[in-house]
């Protein structure tokens, strides 16, 4: 589990004055859910991303991961969090593809052949096959993502924190990344936390945190929360055009299973 207690954390901007990035932030990840943190541009997202991995460490309150205190946390031994950073050349640090996605597992001590096998798995579920000795700087912005969650996945997560990985992707390949991710959760049990300032990327997901300026602000079921009247746009996000006619219609008393994230799903319903 990842459990979160009264987390928060602040940081210097450039002219160093300190700014409050999170409040008080409260909140629990069980094994297998899928969650979707929804939040405008600088309400926190890539705070929590990293407190909940492990990468950052709270200034006030309690992270744990898998039972294990950040704080008291050595440094050593896997605690099954991978995170995949909105901008893969932050966390991208081999030459090649391969030395990237082989660099994880060496640091667990696996063996030369479960390392191979890891890899190659991870090249297949990525579509990065022939990727294999490719320099990572000749890589696209979308081909470097990919390698990032190769990299991640070769690591074989219980909890996958996605922040904003569809950036710099291309509307097949983030569509690829979205039956990936759903594959993990339903056939492994993965959790998955996708961050995102776009609210359909909530698609798929069982539960939904917003931020809004460092606080927790809902979390609820998605079902809930989009058939609910909450003021978005107070939260600085936006319902897109066709989640918002599905509210009408179902306000209007049509008969619709909320959420509806696609044209296909609301033309199957009505």
């Amino acid at each position: 589990m990842i459990r979160l207690d009264n987390v928060s954390f602040s940081y210097k901007s450039k002219s160093n004055q300190q700014l409050q990035a999170l409040s008080d932030v409260s909140l629990e990840i069980a094994e297998g859910e899928w969650i979707a943190v929804l939040g405008a541009n600088g309400s926190g997202k890539s705070s929590l991303s990293k407190l909940m991995s492990g990468v950052l460490l709270p200034h006030s309150g309690e992270v744990c991961l898998s039972g294990v205190n950040t704080r008291q946390h050595s440094g050593s031994g896997w605690l099954g969090v991978g995170l995949v950073l909105s901008r893969p050349q932050e966390q991208l640090i081999a030459p090649t593809v391969e030395e990237e996605l082989a660099f994880g597992p060496e640091n667990l001590g696996l063996t030369a052949e479960e390392i191979k096998s890891r890899v190659e798995q991870a090249l297949r579920w990525l579509g990065l096959e022939d990727y294999e000795k490719r320099s990572i700087i000749e890589l696209s912005g979308g081909e470097q993502q990919r390698v990032a969650l190769a990299g991640v996945l070769t690591m074989n997560p219980r909890y996958l924190i996605l922040d904003e990985p569809t950036a710099f992707l291309a509307l097949a390949e983030a569509e690829q990344l979205w039956q990936l991710v759903h594959r993990l959760n339903r056939e492994q049990g993965v959790s998955i936390i996708w961050l995102s300032h776009r609210v359909e990327h909530a698609r798929g997901a069982e539960r939904v945190l917003v931020l809004n300026q460092g606080r927790l602000c809902a979390d609820e079921s998605a079902d809930k929360i989009f058939s609910g009247s909450h003021d978005w746009k107070n939260w600085g996000l936006e319902l897109p055009p066709l989640m918002a006619l599905c509210q009408k219609l179902s306000a209007a008393g049509v008969s619709l299973n909320l959420p509806i994230f696609t044209l296909d799903e609301l033309l199957g319903q009505l």
